[in-house]
């Protein structure tokens, strides 16, 4: 059975880093979920 969490309860899940770039993760995998570090200017052209 899983926690239960309420709103404002601090949550440390063990993630694994999947990708790395200039010593940034950039790609984490928590819980078999991946999830992407997404900058706001990301795709825009200059």
């Amino acid at each position: 059975m899983r926690k239960k969490f309420e709103k404002g309860q601090p949550y440390r899940p063990a993630a694994k880093v999947a990708k790395v770039k200039n010593g940034t993760p950039t790609v984490l995998l928590i819980r078999g979920k991946r999830y992407v570090l997404d900058h706001k200017d990301r795709g825009k052209a200059k």
